[in-house]
């Protein structure tokens, strides 16, 4: 079923009609259910786009930039992190990272780096591009803004970079709010951990 887009009726899976979402649903990456109605999909391809549907499923929109209409590109995988703090991000292989309350307008984040994976500690944001790019990035939630003088994100030392690649990021990152420690999966460089005070 490679690039298609499943659900489940009545016990049973089957394919979304191209004509119940986006015209091509190859190249998905994620689909992030934030709620029975709202719901993110996010592609592979560089150059591609979001979509979102507020009403389970039945129509679909492209998430665009609100000042120019023009779609937010691809390359994005769509990682969606919901923080406490009310915020929802989404991550861009070529757009950094975009936020929104709601879902009726989304803001691409000044100087935030370009990602594919995100996650939260309730005061701190990480990402990471993963692979062949750079390495994992952190930045206090509360200084950032949708204006230029929103902060830099600090690039945390990865301990252990794939052997070919002396910046390679993490695959996938997870934080364990009890102990405050961050996890990074790092493909070949193996999991790592650090504590987040």
């Amino acid at each position: 079923m490679g690039g298609r887009l499943l659900h489940r009726n009545q016990g049973w899976w089957s394919e979304l009609a191209h004509g119940e979402g986006p015209a091509n649903w190859s190249e998905g990456t994620s689909l992030a259910i934030i709620n029975d109605n709202w719901w993110v999909w996010g592609t592979g391809t560089i150059g591609d786009r979001f979509y979102q549907t507020r009403d389970g499923g039945a129509t679909w929109e492209t998430i665009s930039n609100p000042a120019t209409n023009a779609p937010y590109g691809g390359g994005s995988y769509g990682i969606v992190y919901a923080s406490p703090n009310g915020w929802y991000y989404a991550t861009s292989a070529v757009n950094g990272i975009l936020r929104t309350r709601d879902g009726a307008s989304w803001e691409q984040i000044p100087n935030s780096p370009n990602c594919v994976v995100i996650i939260g500690d309730g005061k701190n944001l990480f990402c990471s591009f993963m692979w062949h790019r750079d390495a994992i990035f952190e930045v206090a939630e509360s200084a950032l803004s949708n204006t230029l003088s929103s902060p830099a994100w600090r690039q945390i030392y990865n301990p252990s970079p794939m052997p070919d690649d002396p910046d390679s990021g993490a695959v996938s990152l997870a934080y364990d709010s009890v102990h405050k420690v961050l996890y990074a999966a790092c493909g070949q460089g193996g999991l790592w951990r650090m504590r987040v005070e």
